[in-house]
């Protein structure tokens, strides 16, 4: 009987060992100039710029979605700048009628580029688009087409006076 409740204890003592060694390290996030492909057969959610915990989270996130439309599997190349350095960089191969879900938490000023092939689509995000209001931004990729569509919410959003005239003296400077 003492030999069973060894046996077990040794047992047991491997198999948590086993699943907390991976814990501890958690998830790994590629650095932003490696080139990471994902393949996405139906929907994916996917963290953009888990990295930068030290800007400001935006009151209302910018959302991220690439689809693709057509009968075929697409890659999407999907790189995201901030003042010119490289923050977010990944390669999805979406099969047919496969969604990529993202949203981008922290208020600043990005470059989104999209490119399929010899096709590029850019974004230029500006903290402006961080307000009260909903934003989402859609690539469609289809065939050898890359087309973008943003569309926000037209709330009047809470805000002074001060605030206004900040955001719009940022926007004159960028």
């Amino acid at each position: 009987m003492k030999e069973r409740i060894l046996l077990l204890l040794i047992a047991l003592s491997a198999l948590l060992s086993g699943c907390s060694a991976g814990l501890a390290d958690g998830p790994t996030t590629p650095a932003p100039n490696e080139t990471t492909t994902q393949q996405v057969t139906n929907q994916t959610t996917v963290e953009f710029l888990a990295v930068d915990s030290n800007l400001g989270r935006a009151e209302e996130p910018i959302e991220l979605v690439i689809r693709n439309t057509g009968n075929e599997s697409e890659t999407v190349d999907l790189r995201i700048e901030r003042d010119d350095t490289l923050v977010f960089r990944r390669t999805f191969e979406l099969g047919s009628g496969a969604r990529v879900n993202g949203t981008i938490d922290y208020e600043d000023s990005y470059t989104i580029t999209f490119q399929q092939g010899e096709e590029t689509e850019v974004i230029e995000v500006t903290p402006i688009w961080f307000d009260c209001n909903d934003t989402t931004t859609t690539v469609t990729v289809s065939g050898s087409s890359i087309d973008s569509e943003t569309m926000s919410t037209l709330m009047a959003c809470p805000r002074t006076p001060i605030e206004d005239l900040r955001d719009y003296l940022r926007e004159l400077v960028t």
